[in-house]
């Protein structure tokens, strides 16, 4: 008998457990439909403030690439965070996905800038170059320097010179880098070179 009384008390100790847990699980997703209804509500309500970024998401992503199309998509995910996601149509290459991160980071910074929340800087490693055709370089490159003078921000990207050079011989929409470059250079051609009076091997 006191067998039987266990056996029950412990079943009944399951069932209040399932039961609890399926409570837990329906309030998460009621406050998670809550929560995407509140992100898609907020888009709607800033759609006019969202179409200048997207605009200009698609117009700089066009100067780059003529035959493709760019978009930034805005939407709330299945868990009600907030879903940006830039996208240039074609093959998902390095090189396509550097041109989106470079379009986002101009995007961000130009839209921070005209609301008065970003510093007025943005920084490029040559790394975020290095898969893309040389005339998309060029491209980026005159973009920059055209939005950094318009918005008046400073733009500055780390590079190679041999890129550089590749990217001056362009026959069309070649960028000219005279009168952005700095003094200061960086070379192993000697024993002298280093950053900061450190040398690397």
């Amino acid at each position: 008998m006191l067998e039987h009384d266990a056996e029950v008390a412990d079943l009944e100790r399951r069932l209040e457990s399932a039961t609890s847990i399926n409570e837990i699980d329906v309030r998460i997703k009621l406050q998670t439909a809550e929560t995407v209804g509140a992100v898609r509500a907020e888009i709607t309500e800033r759609g006019e403030s969202l179409d200048r970024p997207i605009f200009l998401f698609n117009e700089l992503g066009t100067e780059i690439y003529t035959d493709r199309e760019a978009s930034l998509l805005i939407s709330p995910s299945n868990r009600g965070n907030l879903n940006v996601k830039p996208q240039v149509s074609g093959d998902a290459s390095d090189g396509i996905r550097s041109v989106e991160t470079y379009l986002l980071d101009m995007v961000c910074l130009i839209s921070g800038t005209e609301n008065g929340r970003a510093p007025s800087i943005l920084v490029h490693d040559s790394h975020l170059f290095d898969a893309i055709d040389h005339r998309q370089v060029a491209s980026c490159l005159n973009i920059g320097a055209r939005l950094a003078e318009q918005y008046k921000f400073q733009y500055i990207v780390t590079m190679n010179s041999d890129t550089l050079e590749s990217v001056v011989k362009q026959s069309d929409g070649a960028f000219d880098p005279d009168p952005y470059r700095l003094p200061i250079h960086l070379t192993d051609e000697s024993q002298e070179g280093g950053l900061f009076g450190f040398r690397f091997k």
